[in-house]
């Protein structure tokens, strides 16, 4: 069994979408079920309600923080036979694509300064607190809560930008040392976007814009700045992420 968790814009529909594609595995889920959210098409009390009544049974949302040690004790499955794979994206180029798409915030900042020092409230099924002083903030603890779960469950740890660059290593990887069997070989990506709005752009888009960096272009060292004074810097080295210096920040690269 496996169970995604990732905070937004990390590319957890794409890695669902790649695992389900080409390995047979039970994924747990971590959305609201297609019936009911074509009932209720933008209630967060519903999806909140949801996963507080089948947390025990799937272990929450796929985007909320991750199980602490008494929850995975009070799982009605058993946390040894579950695989977690926690997806983290480079902290700057998440930030670009929350102010972009700020699923579920309470305001929607047009300038990205601003919606850097405002404050994230979070929902309900989160299983966090009702607050974080910033996006980065957030960023922070979503992440960190993804590495301590290895202390007490089975954890492998992806950024989004290896599985952009090597989609079939990770499925290697999932075959050969979790012992899941694959459905196709050669395996297949998925060349399509994700998201709905995205869907004029192809797997070497995406490709493109975060191995090559492009998104450097858009931060100015203003906002580098105000990123690195709340980035937590023990998290970024054990993620394996630099900091970028406001005053050089490196050109783009190709990927």
């Amino acid at each position: 069994m496996i169970k995604i968790l990732g905070e937004r814009n990390s590319g957890t529909t794409y890695l669902d979408r790649l695992l389900r594609r080409n390995l047979r595995v039970r994924i747990l889920p971590g959305v609201l079920p297609k019936p009911i959210e074509r009932l209720f098409p933008t209630s967060e009390r519903v999806r909140d309600l949801y996963f507080r009544a089948t947390r025990r049974h799937n272990l929450g949302w796929k985007h909320a923080a991750a199980p602490r040690p008494g929850e995975l004790a009070d799982a009605a499955i058993d946390p040894s036979e579950i695989l977690f794979l926690v997806l983290t994206k480079n902290p700057y180029s998440w930030l670009l694509s929350l102010h972009r798409r700020p699923y579920h915030a309470k305001q929607r900042h047009r300038d990205f300064d601003v919606f850097l020092k405002s404050p994230w409230p979070t929902l309900g099924r989160e299983n966090a607190r009702t607050s974080f002083e910033t996006p980065i903030d957030l960023w922070n603890a979503k992440n960190a809560s993804y590495l301590d779960l290895a202390a007490g469950a089975e954890v492998l740890a992806l950024r989004y930008e290896d599985l952009l660059r090597n989609p079939f290593g990770i499925l290697d990887r999932l075959v050969r040392t979790h012992r899941f069997e694959a459905r196709r070989s050669p395996f297949e990506n998925i060349e399509e976007a994700a998201k709905p709005g995205d869907r004029d752009r192809r797997s070497s888009d995406y490709r493109d814009y975060y191995l090559g960096e492009r998104w450097k272009q858009e931060l100015s060292p203003s906002s580098l700045a105000w990123i690195n004074s709340r980035l937590d810097q023990d998290l970024m080295e054990r993620l394996g992420y630099p900091l970028i210096d406001p005053a050089a920040p490196e050109a783009p690269r190709n990927p």
